[in-house]
């Protein structure tokens, strides 16, 4: 199959567009697990974000940039919503919401809400927020005050007594399911989690909203069938100018899989767009050679 490569006319990429880059028609999904993709942006030399004093991730999309550059970061925050359109639930990490104290994947364009109501036949205007963590997040977040989303938290058993007691003092706005799994030293068991995404909860596309780390889980498992990227066209280096370590897609792991040259996971890219000279977009294929 040869790579598709165009360009987009414009920053607020027309629907139309969307579908052709992103269509999930005819894909296969798995019996036992949701068929699934992570998305991120990262600059050249792979930084996730900058770290300084006073900055968010849209940094790394040149948003802040000025002129036709910051205009065309529009594009990434586009095809992230897109990703969640496309999807039946997206999964976070405890981290994540740790971090970002106002994340949530609920479409913020009313174009995409329609392209998944009407054109995909998906059943509610938001994906299901699902969060893999261990117990250690606080329900007064933002993703819990709104009423618009349903909520799934996969944790341990300890987790999930930490989360109903804090449940019972200070109760979610959201629809709120707290599911406990198995777990060896503190990790919960991976497999189980995507097997009941898939055979009880009937989830079929699954967005991968992690950081690093999980992904890097599903890719040593090699049940993550697609990779998104957008490369911003600049260089950040690896430490911020307080010296901290700028997070990177795939961190240095204590455990998990170690690749070679006659092993590692390749990536077939079948789909390429571009917009203006600075911010290129990829998704690709995993083919997995250590299985």
């Amino acid at each position: 199959m040869s790579v598709c490569f165009k360009s987009l006319s414009r920053p607020l990429v027309p629907v139309d567009e969307i579908h052709d880059f992103y269509s999930i028609h005819g894909l296969t999904v798995p019996a036992d697990r949701p068929y699934s993709w992570s998305n991120n942006i990262q600059t050249l030399d792979g930084c996730l974000h900058f770290l300084e004093d006073v900055n968010d991730v849209s940094d790394i999309a040149l948003k802040n940039v000025p002129g036709n550059i910051g205009d065309n970061a529009l594009a990434d925050w586009r095809l992230l919503n897109s990703g969640w359109a496309f999807s039946d639930a997206v999964l976070l990490s405890g981290q994540i919401l740790r971090d970002e104290k106002e994340v949530a994947c609920s479409l913020k364009f009313d174009d995409l809400v329609d392209l998944r109501l009407n054109r995909l036949g998906k059943k509610t205007p938001h994906p299901i927020q699902l969060v893999i963590t261990g117990g250690n997040i606080d329900l007064g977040h933002s993703l819990f005050k709104q009423d618009v989303v349903r909520v799934v938290l996969l944790t341990t058993e300890t987790g999930a007594a930490t989360l109903e007691s804090q449940r019972a003092q200070d109760p979610p706005v959201c629809h709120l399911t707290i599911k406990s799994f198995p777990h060896v030293g503190g990790k919960i068991d991976l497999t189980q989690v995507l097997r009941y995404l898939r055979i009880e909860m009937d989830i079929q596309f699954l967005d991968v909203s992690c950081g690093g780390s999980v992904s890097r889980q599903f890719v040593d498992l090699g049940v993550l069938d697609e990779v998104r990227m957008t490369i911003a066209g600049q260089v950040a280096g690896a430490f911020s100018s307080t010296g901290q370590l700028r997070p990177q897609l795939w961190p240095a792991l204590s455990s998990g899989v170690s690749f070679n040259p006659s092993n590692s996971p390749l990536v077939a890219w079948r789909d390429i767009r571009v917009i203006g000279q600075h911010h290129l977009f990829f998704r690709g294929v995993y083919q997995y050679r250590h299985l």
